[in-house]
């Protein structure tokens, strides 16, 4: 006799998997990748909490990873041995419901950091006014690049960044903004001087930005 009873868990495994809703993906976009350069990205998935088998698996349903990379669990790993824009077909599934999202993984030269100006030079009289900040754009040959800035832990320096990142391809912006403020407070007459250190993964060189302060008499 059909029980309404004991096909609640089929008609909810059925209405998830219409959905869509019980399993899949939050990652939208993978990072790039530089040619010989080891390369791991962590695919963020979903699991509807009403769902009884949690378990994720992850698998590629077209087209072909980088050659050199490869998925293994939730992560792509490896290191790229082609140039080239490249397309494929993930899929996160579970016993509860599946989704396909399509990805491109661009692999490129290694990343280039640019950061203007070139240098801070600060001027201070005691009395006079404090002079105003000083702002810094980095940008990269990559968008969205998170970089990495050593201040140098001078107590005398402040330093800001806007992101963290480069902005994203298409984006009005120049460049991720860094703030950079001396703190004249405790400082004597005479000269200081630090530098701030650029860098980022995949090989990118690091750029030195000079802070040169002079208090004068």
């Amino acid at each position: 006799m059909w029980s309404f009873r004991r096909a609640m868990p089929l008609l909810l495994l059925l209405a998830w998997n219409l959905s869509g809703g019980a399993a899949g993906f939050r990652t939208h976009e993978l990072p790039w990748a530089a040619l010989g350069s080891p390369y791991r990205a962590i695919l963020e998935t979903h699991v509807d909490g009403r769902c009884v088998d949690g378990g994720m698996s992850l698998s590629v349903v077209q087209g072909e990873l980088p050659p050199g990379l490869e998925l293994r669990g939730d992560t792509i790993s490896g290191v790229p041995e082609e140039l080239g824009a490249f397309g494929f077909r993930l899929q996160a599934a579970n016993g509860c419901g599946a989704e396909d999202r399509d990805f491109v993984l661009q692999v490129t030269g290694r990343p280039i950091l640019s950061v203007t100006p070139n240098g801070v030079d600060v001027e201070y009289h005691p009395g006079g006014p404090a002079p105003q900040a000083r702002v810094l754009l980095v940008s990269a040959s990559w968008p969205k690049y998170a970089y990495d800035l050593n201040t140098g832990g001078e107590p005398w320096l402040r330093v800001h960044q806007q992101a963290g990142t480069t902005p994203a391809a298409g984006s009005p912006y120049a460049g991720d903004v860094v703030q950079v403020e001396v703190n004249l407070e405790k400082l004597a007459p005479g000269k200081y001087e630090t530098s701030l250190v650029f860098s980022g993964p995949m090989g990118a060189p690091a750029v030195v930005v000079p802070v040169r302060v002079r208090v004068v008499q």
